[in-house]
């Protein structure tokens, strides 16, 4: 149906041009356009619907998984992320201070970082990014 709808409106397209500027006929153009109109309609109608298919989830429902550290067990991460996270770049690892609170984990780089450009900064805080998630789920 959609196949046939989208060739009607082609046609009815080139109709309404063709009955305006090459031959002009108003009779004609506006039963063009009437056509062209319905067309456009129909085809919007029957276009097969192009979003990807996820679940539809409810929000009352869907319950976030979570975990909130305690004051200790942030400092506890923060050392266990200290020793088991490896960043490499350019062939060297990259030395961090970690730290933690019961809001925060985070991680300081050297001065030497300081003057770099926008994108390895942007690098190096998802490669230690990723290292926390990993140490979160293996940890």
């Amino acid at each position: 149906m959609t196949t046939i709808a989208s060739f009607v409106f082609i046609i009815s397209a080139v109709s309404v041009w063709y009955h305006i500027k090459k031959k002009p006929n108003k009779k004609n153009r506006n039963i063009s356009i009437l056509v062209f109109l319905v067309s456009f309609i129909v085809v919007g109608v029957t276009a097969p619907n192009n979003d990807p298919k996820s679940p539809k989830v409810n929000e009352s429902s869907y319950q976030k998984d979570s975990y909130y550290f305690n004051e200790n067990e942030a400092k506890e991460f923060a050392l266990y992320f200290k020793e088991h996270a490896e960043v490499i770049d350019k062939g060297n690892k990259i030395e961090f201070i970690a730290g933690a609170d019961k809001d925060y984990v985070s991680a300081r780089v050297g001065e030497i970082w300081k003057d770099e450009s926008v994108n390895r900064k942007i690098y190096l805080s998802n490669e230690l990014l990723k290292e926390k998630i990993n140490c979160l789920k293996n940890g």
